[in-house]
């Protein structure tokens, strides 16, 4: 992510040469980039807190990329920073984790996130008893 542009966009640059070339990859701001395991798509989420994808094709840095596409509608919190992402992407990339914001939430300080362990253990036990 750079703010080049004069706000936070998403870009590619081939590794480890990072001076042989760029893409501007978002076209309406962009943070949390996120690559899919098999670095066939580029994830991010634009300034209204949509989730975008963008395919890739081709190979040793000669690719082309697709116009990004709104996958998620901006129901979710994203972040309130760039330097961070607030979501994850399952290994087959069509599957995602994220933060729901409640109804009429938009301050990070008002949201709550609840981490279950031993989900299974529970599930397990409240079944058990219905």
């Amino acid at each position: 992510m750079s703010y080049k542009s004069g706000r936070g966009e998403i870009y590619v640059k081939p590794y480890p040469d990072v001076s042989d070339g760029e893409w501007r990859i978002s076209s309406g701001g962009g943070k949390g980039p996120l690559w899919r395991r098999d670095s066939q798509e580029l994830f991010y989420a634009d300034f209204s807190g949509a989730l975008m994808g963008v395919r890739v094709t081709g190979k040793d840095w000669n690719w082309t990329t697709v116009t990004p596409t709104t996958l998620l509608p901006p129901l979710y919190f994203v972040g309130l920073a760039e330097s961070y992402r607030t979501y994850d992407v399952s290994p087959d990339g069509k599957r995602f984790l994220m933060i729901t914001q409640g109804p009429g939430t938009t301050d990070a300080d008002q949201l709550t996130l609840i981490v279950v362990q031993h989900w299974s253990d529970e599930l397990k036990r409240t079944a058990l008893a219905q």
